[in-house]
């Protein structure tokens, strides 16, 4: 899908919501939601950051890459490997 709403759409459906449910996460009704995946409305910064705050890929969203693909092998074993760690461990790597 190469439109903005278009991949909005995927974004929903990817995280298991109706647009009832999506638009409440982002603070807008269902028909909000509709016009935003019918590329009628644009949704507002408002509603991408309180999206993104439930797991929506919002650079996806704007630009049709996906956050993970900008990443080597190397970075996402990174990355999951500190999502993985323990408090202290990531305490340590910040440090």
């Amino acid at each position: 899908m190469s439109s903005i709403g278009g991949r909005l759409k995927e974004e929903r459906e990817r995280l298991g919501q109706n647009q009832d449910e999506f638009g409440l996460m982002g603070g807008v009704k269902r028909n909000a939601q509709a016009n935003y995946e019918k590329g009628e409305r644009s949704p507002d910064a408002d509603y991408l950051d309180a999206i993104s705050k439930c797991g929506a890929d919002v650079f996806f969203i704007i630009t049709g890459e996906r956050t993970s693909e900008l990443l080597n092998s190397d970075e996402k074993e990174l990355v999951s490997l500190f999502r993985q760690a323990s408090l202290a461990v990531k305490m340590a790597a910040i440090a």
